[in-house]
């Protein structure tokens, strides 16, 4: 049954704004239709049984029925707009003439005007609404002012009668009305709000999964970006490297020079002096050869930790520098316990004591004579951490430099004896490689003193 009653209101237009329209005006005009009808009825009964009938003549109800169901033909047919422009006239026109024929004041018109501004605002637009509600107040002032002043005569016997049946039901169909289109308007009011609510739960839906769209492909690019970068910073490592490894590589060469130079200015006689300058070349050249293999594996992102003696590993830059000493006229002073081990790469900690050692020797050249021109190399544990104190008394380092000392390429000695990056790579690998810390401190003429501070840390069971 309520399938049978909706295919009678249903709206064919597709526009959702105006198939509520249509749909609002089928309801009207199919509740009109039923009371027209019944006053319809009433009328006509009304004029058998009463002797004078001084209502609503019957015929003109029955034309008003007429034109309702033409009215709702023509809706059905598509052309719900021009039906409501009719069905608004046809309550409006009957309204104002009403209102000439029986007073401007009479209760019927004035409710029949509420239902015509209602339906306008409605079934048209908010603009159509005040239209009529403009030609409306200019009918009822126009009629008021006419009836007051006598031009028009309107019958008013039914102020002086007592209301009737066929009264009761002008209002009741008048009420029904105003209560059809309120409650039509707050229900389509209602639906667009669901809707409204659905459309913003789907933007809000659609938001949320453009965000997490946004936030995979942003982290896809971040990720693409940084397979990008990783394998430029290869390439800087590369270069990083090559740069570090020059560096490194000068101390061996300077060596292997060196004792090669004083085994040619040697005699048969020194033969002892011979073995050992070939032994500490022989050093020197297995030592860049460590140099090229640890740069084999850092390009291959392998390093090498191993459990390795700290004081040995000293001795060895000691020997391997020993000849770079005497040609300075400087002695290299070990002090410490010869059982303290650390975890990680020696190439590493070979490099951070070589570079630095080598320095504290550099810094008695063109020093002049000096009381101690001594490098002392300290080694003490202490709890978990161990310390290295590498000292020397040359000519110390400028107020001024000792902030740059560190900075890759800063370099206070010529082309020939410095590239600026061995204290770069000794604090790089301190703090990174062995997560330590190296402090500097010096006084220009007195000499200078690196602490290195490093944590001992235990071999994982899998390494």
């Amino acid at each position: 049954m309520n399938q049978f009653f909706y295919n009678l209101v249903k709206p064919r237009s597709k526009d959702e704004d105006t198939k509520r329209q249509e749909f609002i005006l089928n309801i009207l005009l199919a509740g009109v239709l039923v009371l027209a009808f019944m006053a319809f009825l009433s009328a006509f009964f009304a004029s058998i049984a009463v002797g004078e009938y001084r209502g609503v003549p019957v015929l003109f109800i029955l034309i008003l029925f007429l034109i309702f169901l033409g009215l709702y033909k023509l809706s059905r047919l598509g052309y719900y707009r021009t039906s409501s422009y009719i069905l608004i006239s046809f309550f409006l026109i009957p309204s104002a003439y009403t209102a000439l024929y029986y007073g401007f004041e009479t209760p019927q018109v004035l409710l029949t005007y509420s239902v015509v501004i209602i339906m306008s605002g409605i079934l048209i637009s908010t603009r159509f609404s005040w239209i009529v509600t403009l030609a409306i107040t200019t009918l009822t002032l126009g009629f008021a002012y006419l009836q007051i002043q006598g031009t028009i005569k309107p019958n008013l016997y039914w102020k002086k009668e007592t209301a009737g049946v066929d009264d009761a039901f002008v209002f009741v169909f008048s009420f029904i009305n105003i209560m059809i289109v309120a409650w039509l308007s707050n229900r389509e009011i209602e639906k667009s709000l669901k809707r409204a609510r659905r459309s913003e739960a789907a933007l809000k839906k659609e938001r949320d999964l453009l965000e997490v769209k946004v936030e995979e492909r942003t982290r896809a690019l971040k990720e693409s970006q940084a397979e990008k970068m990783t394998q430029l910073s290869r390439f800087a490592e590369f270069g990083r490297l090559a740069s570090g490894v020059f560096h490194d590589l000068i101390n061996p060469l300077t060596i292997v020079s060196l004792n090669l130079e004083n085994i040619k200015d040697s005699s048969h006689k020194e033969l002892n002096n011979v073995n050992s300058s070939i032994k500490r070349a022989t050093d020197a050249s297995r030592r860049m050869e460590s140099f090229i293999l640890a740069i084999k594996r850092q390009l291959s992102q392998q390093g090498s930790l191993e459990k390795f003696n700290v004081c040995e590993e000293i001795r060895q830059v000691a020997q391997i520098l020993s000849f770079k000493a005497q040609k300075a006229d400087v002695s290299i002073k070990l002090k410490g316990k010869n059982d303290v081990f650390l975890y990680g790469n020696s190439l590493k900690f070979y490099q951070v004591v070589s570079n630095i050692i080598s320095n504290a020797i550099d810094a008695y050249y063109e020093f002049g004579s000096a009381h101690n021109r001594i490098v002392s190399v300290d080694c003490v544990r202490k709890g978990k951490k161990f310390r290295i104190t590498i000292q020397d008394w040359g000519k110390g380092i400028a107020s001024q430099n000792k902030e740059k000392i560190f900075t890759p390429f800063f370099t206070t000695k010529d082309v020939e004896n410095g590239t600026g990056i061995g204290l770069s790579i000794a604090k790089e690998a301190v703090e990174k490689d062995f997560g330590g810390t190296i402090s500097v401190n010096s006084t220009v003429g007195k000499g200078t003193v690196f602490t290195i501070d490093l944590p001992i840390i235990e071999p994982k069971k899998d390494d």
